[in-house]
C-alpha cells in the first residue's frame, strides 16, 4: 500500500522536531499544519510549548501539565515518543521531597528504581508522554506526577493513605542503578520518616609522649574586645 502525501509529509515534519526539539520554528509549521486538518496532535504540540515556556515554579505548571497527560494518552503511542523530549530512560535525577532526599532512576524497560530515606527500591513504573512524566510504587501504594522543565522535575505525590506531598529533582551525570536492599510493603512504607543518623566514631586515644605546649587561644576579628 503506497502512503498518502499527507502521511509522508507529516512523518517529515515529526522527524524535523524530533531531531531538534528546541527548533520553535519546525514546532509552530507542524503545529499549523496538523491544524489545518483538524487533527488534536496540533494542541498537545501547543500547549507543550507553552508548558516549557513557563518557570518551574509557575502557580499552574502542575495543573496544564496534567491536562498535557491525559490529552497525550489519547494520541498514538509511537508519534508521543517522536515528540518527547527529554528522554527520560536510561536517566538519573537527584534532590528532595517534603520528607528528605530522593533519586529517581528512569530505567530502560520501562522500570524506575529510586531511593528516599526509607531505603533504595525498584518496585514502580514510570510513562513518560512529552514533558510530563507518570509513576506509580508498589502496586499504586504511592502515585507521582511531574512536569520537565529544563533539566528540574517538578512534581507533586499521593499514597493511600491520602497523603499528599510535593517534591522536585535536578539532572544529574551519574545513571548507575542501585541495588533494592530491602522489600517494601504497605505497612513499610506507611510512615516515610528521614533515616537515622550514623553514629559517631570514638576518636582515637591521644598517643603517650610529651605534651605539647598549647599556643595561645587568638581572638576572632568579629568578637568584642
Amino acid at each position: 500500500m503506497t502512503r498518502s502525501a499527507d502521511d509522508i509529509r507529516d512523518r517529515e515534519l515529526c522527524r524535523l522536531v524530533e531531531l531538534d526539539p528546541t527548533d520553535d520554528a519546525a514546532i509552530v509549521v507542524y503545529a499549523d499544519w496538523l491544524e489545518e486538518r483538524g487533527d488534536p496532535r496540533a494542541t498537545f504540540l501547543r500547549l507543550q510549548q507553552q508548558l516549557r515556556g513557563l518557570k518551574v515554579s509557575h502557580p499552574k505548571l502542575l495543573e496544564r501539565g496534567r491536562a498535557l497527560f491525559e490529552l497525550g494518552k489519547t494520541l498514538p503511542p509511537e508519534w508521543i515518543e517522536c515528540v518527547s523530549h527529554p528522554k527520560l530512560a536510561a536517566t538519573a535525577w537527584d534532590g528532595r521531597d517534603d520528607d528528605g532526599p530522593l533519586v529517581w532512576r528512569f530505567l530502560a524497560n520501562g522500570f524506575v528504581n529510586y531511593t528516599q530515606p526509607s531505603g533504595t527500591y525498584e518496585n514502580g513504573r514510570w510513562e513518560q508522554i512529552g514533558i510530563t512524566v507518570a509513576m506509580d510504587t508498589n502496586a499504586h501504594y504511592a502515585d507521582y506526577f511531574g512536569v520537565i522543565v529544563g533539566d528540574v522535575i517538578r512534581g507533586n505525590a499521593g499514597n493511600i493513605n491520602d497523603h499528599k506531598w510535593k517534591w522536585k529533582v535536578k539532572l544529574t551525570a551519574t545513571q548507575k542503578t542501585r541495588t533494592p536492599r530491602k522489600k517494601v510493603t504497605a505497612k513499610a512504607t506507611a510512615k516515610r520518616k528521614p533515616a537515622k543518623p550514623l553514629p559517631r566514631k570514638t576518636p582515637p586515644k591521644p598517643k603517650t609522649g610529651p605534651v605539647a605546649k598549647a599556643s595561645p587561644k587568638r581572638r576572632s576579628p568579629r568578637q568584642k574586645r
